[in-house]
């Protein structure tokens, strides 16, 4: 099957064509890039479990591009629920509700809720609206890989594994979208991503991290995002590098330090202003880059754990085969020299 990447309005009907044929194909969001397919055809929404060797149980996000669209999917929303969406859509919020009985219990792993999100991506909002189904849309990724924020991504896990995708650019927000579920006068986030806790609590009410025992919304197994490549997470990228610089190490950092100046392999998030954003948008870019980067390990670096920066350190902690944090005053060096041979 030919892969390629197109922009044009002409193609945009050709990815109607497919979609409404059962076929799968790439789509840009202003989060990270999706594997579309018709939310109603079954027989394509198995095709995306099996094209990203994901499992069954990890539920799927519907992505919408009108309110006509979401009524197709969800029932109506409640007051609170209603004034978020109003306020982050479209944009990277996703959101657990009932949903309707058009939906299967593919997309929902069984349950009887469904996330459901409306893009920010003038491309994909253009594809949605030319089309009478939403789309589920997972991130075009090998389950548990890194996500891709750019075409460039998806052809290194799908060239000639499907038929199309558009090409949007590199991706503005480069993380997943929060996942929130509301009830009452509480806003629960079941996934952290381009959204902060900080955001959510501009509305008034009480908004509390849940600890996800069970996969009740996409993106919470606790190895998830990973490199092909052993990743540790610190909050003393120092004192971890010292240990092994004689190896071919890449050092995934906030922003600059003065203690590396000899000839590790450096990326930085952010600029000197330790920018969240900047370190949002380039996290999996990064993650890509130093994946390629013949390295023999990656040590990457906590960053402050408020507004984006909580995203942030969600992704790197799943990312990370052990985490080496000195703040809690229990460290072994040696345990880190032994588990790096």
């Amino acid at each position: 099957m030919d892969f390629f990447k197109t922009t044009s309005n002409q193609d945009i009907l050709l990815a109607k064509h497919l979609l409404e044929a059962g076929e799968v194909i790439g789509i840009p969001t202003e989060t990270v890039y999706g594997l579309a397919a018709n939310a109603f055809h079954s027989t394509a929404i198995e095709k995306i479990f099996a094209i990203k060797n994901r499992p069954s149980y990890n539920p799927l996000i519907i992505h919408v591009g009108n309110w006509e669209q979401l009524e197709e999917v969800a029932l109506p929303f409640n007051y609170l629920l209603e004034r978020i969406t109003k306020k982050f859509w479209p944009g990277p919020l996703t959101v657990l509700c009932p949903k309707t009985k058009k939906i299967s219990s593919l997309v929902t792993a069984g349950s009887d809720l469904v996330a459901v999100r409306m893009p920010n991506h003038p491309l994909t909002l253009k594809l949605l609206n030319t089309l009478s189904f939403p789309l589920v849309a997972p991130s075009a990724n090998i389950s548990n890989r890194i996500s891709p924020t750019s075409v460039a991504h998806v052809l290194k896990y799908f060239d000639k594994k499907i038929p199309l995708v558009l090409d949007g650019g590199s991706c503005a927000d480069g993380i997943e979208s929060t996942i929130i579920s509301v009830e009452k006068n509480q806003i629960t986030i079941h996934r952290q991503g381009a959204i902060s806790k900080e955001s959510l609590e501009s509305f008034g009410v009480d908004v509390v991290l849940k600890n996800n025992q069970v996969i009740t919304s996409p993106g919470n197994f606790s190895k998830h995002y990973a490199p092909n490549i052993p990743m540790f997470l610190t909050d003393r990228p120092d004192l971890l590098y010292a240990t092994v610089k004689h190896k071919n190490v890449g050092l995934l950092l906030f922003q600059p330090h003065k203690i590396f100046e000899d000839n590790a392999k450096k990326y930085f998030l952010s600029g000197i202003n330790g920018d969240l954003k900047a370190a949002m948008k380039n996290l999996y870019h990064l993650l890509h880059t130093l994946e390629q980067d013949n390295i023999d390990l990656i040590i990457a670096e906590l960053l402050p754990d408020f507004n984006e920066g909580s995203a942030i350190n969600d992704r790197l902690k799943r990312a990370s085969i052990k985490q080496f944090i000195f703040a809690n005053n229990n460290i072994d060096l040696d345990e880190f020299t032994t588990f790096n041979g």
